[in-house]
């Protein structure tokens, strides 16, 4: 599936799992909500700028990280 937004803070987490590979990146940054039993009820409500922070996880670097994934540039810092 091709996505055709920019994943920001505000991005759910169902929005994320749909693209290709993305899962793997939320592993690789540990994010416990994959192995969670309570995924399947919140993913549709779930942040991935708040579910990050919540977990103390670097959101700037998760959200880049899978912009590049996506084949979204990286936003210019000002």
């Amino acid at each position: 599936m091709k996505v055709t937004k920019e994943v920001t803070q505000d991005t759910l987490l169902a929005d994320v799992l749909k693209i290709p590979g993305a899962e793997e990146i939320l592993h690789k940054y540990n994010l416990p909500c994959m192995g969670c039993p309570m995924m399947g009820f919140e993913i549709g409500m779930l942040k991935i700028g708040d579910t990050a922070r919540a977990y103390g996880i670097d959101d700037k670097k998760l959200i880049e990280d899978l912009n590049k994934l996506a084949g979204k540039p990286a936003k210019k810092k000002k």
